[in-house]
């Protein structure tokens, strides 16, 4: 079995860590067609070979590539290539039973459309996040200049009636059906509980600011301490330089929180550019090179290894306008994941890093994202191909992070003072204990509400 690596190398095109934070649909997926009409069995050729050469579960799907000598490639299947990359994935059905190690994230997709998302930061949306509560559907969050924030829709609000009708009424297909259509009519109650007249809002094109808020608080009587508080969505390549700019802007704060809560994660360059602002400047000696940092290192399969030789080590550089922390505060959820929980684990060796929230969702693996062909490019291919662990080795946490305090996620207030995660962080910096309770506040998870696929989990929002 003989394959150019160098063919590999140059359909790369940027790596990203992607994990589910988000709820909407892009057009050109779904389960029951295919995203060319006619069949592309050079693209099923070139996944074929991306799979057996970089996908992190290669070895299990083997069967499925190559014939029983080990050495010759199976035919590959008369179907669209986006339903021949589906079979493949190693998902729950091919994983023993109890399994955490799974892939439910590496997707196919059209290129212009993934490149306008990923890189560009620009979505065709209404630009906010939801989730079903018993009756209603209760917004998470909601960009900034997107048709939703123009239309005066804010965190917390309520969606009490789609189009007419009541959200009761609804099934959850129905409802994802109702939130796809480019135009809607939607009947919201504020955080207060007052009835909103019909707002009828369209979607429409705007770049995706993932900073959602950025702040600083004053904390304390006597010895008073300027706390940052960054809530950041998505790492978005196109985002990079804004971050930076509003990290540098944070450069005395004596402690820094970041909301993490809805972040799914994104290219894994621009999470290391904020680990660059996050990293102490007495670094421990083992892992100082020069002027470099080590800082987490990647893992491939064992078959992989062995193909590339090669060994990925991720480094960094403190920043001139790097934060002068010893600890860091992270609000976390189960939409936490990938490049952000990455952030968490990866800080670990440097920083005390307490997570206050709950248990994060769980994707210590990130994607190659390949372009085929490598001339005017049709397809997107992004298997999962690595886990990265932190540079003392840690990482594998395909069941989440726990918080070191559990807290439900505040959605009676806006992102700052007042809500539950930030306030219980404030608290813990003020006095060195989180509240004391009895236990969790009683609060019906949101359900979601549309089935996330492919580069759906990048952009967080509808």
């Amino acid at each position: 079995m003989v394959l150019n690596q160098i063919t590999i190398k140059n359909w790369y095109w940027g790596y990203f860590l992607l994990a589910i934070s988000c709820i909407l649909f892009w057009g050109c997926e779904d389960d029951s067609g295919t995203q060319k009409d006619t069949v592309d069995m050079t693209t099923n050729k070139a996944v074929q070979e991306i799979m057996t050469y970089t996908y992190y579960w290669n070895i299990e799907i083997f069967d499925d590539l190559i014939e029983a000598d080990g050495q010759t490639y199976k035919s590959v299947p008369d179907i669209a290539p986006d339903k021949y990359f589906k079979s493949l994935l190693y998902t729950q059905a091919k994983a023993p039973m109890y399994a955490t190690a799974y892939d439910r994230w590496s997707f196919i997709g059209d290129y212009n459309t993934v490149n306008s998302i990923l890189v560009e930061g620009e979505y065709n949306s209404y630009g906010f996040y939801c989730g079903k509560t018993g009756t209603s559907i209760t917004v998470f969050f909601v960009y900034e200049n997107s048709p939703m924030a123009l239309a005066g829709v804010e965190r917390g609000f309520k969606i009490l009636k789609i189009n007419g009708q009541n959200i009761s009424s609804l099934t959850n297909a129905t409802i994802g059906d109702e939130l796809n259509k480019s135009s809607v009519s939607l009947v919201f109650a504020d955080r207060e509980g007052n009835v909103l007249p019909e707002k009828t809002i369209s979607m429409a094109v705007f770049k995706i600011n993932p900073i959602l808020c950025a702040t600083t608080y004053n904390v304390g009587s006597g010895n008073v301490k300027k706390v940052g508080y960054l809530a950041y969505n998505s790492f978005i390549s196109a985002s990079e330089e804004n971050l930076k700019n509003k990290l540098a802007e944070l450069q005395d704060v004596d402690e820094m929180i970041l909301d993490f809560r809805y972040n799914g994660g994104g290219d894994v360059d621009v999470a290391e550019k904020m680990a660059e602002f996050l990293v102490p400047a007495q670094i421990p000696t083992q892992y100082k090179k020069g002027d470099s940092i080590d800082y987490a290192q990647y893992v491939f399969s064992e078959f992989t290894q062995k193909v590339w030789q090669e060994n990925f080590i991720r480094k960094i550089k403190r920043n001139s306008n790097a934060l002068d922390l010893q600890r860091l505060f992270v609000i976390t959820s189960e939409e936490t994941a990938s490049a952000s929980e990455e952030v968490i684990n990866n800080m670990k060796p440097f920083l005390d890093v307490i997570t206050i929230g709950s248990v994060t969702h769980g994707k210590p693996v990130g994607m190659f994202v390949f372009r085929y062909p490598d001339k005017n490019p049709q397809w997107a291919i992004a298997p999962i191909c690595f886990r990265i662990d932190n540079i003392s080795g840690n990482g594998n946490f395909f069941g989440g992070i726990a918080p070191n305090f559990q807290e439900t996620d505040d959605l009676g207030h806006d992102f700052g003072r007042g809500e539950a995660c930030l306030e219980a962080a404030l608290q813990y910096i003020e006095t060195g204990q989180f509240p004391q309770r009895a236990s969790l506040k009683s609060v019906e998870k949101p359900q979601h509400i549309i089935l996330r696929k492919g580069v759906q989990i990048y952009t967080g929002c509808l």
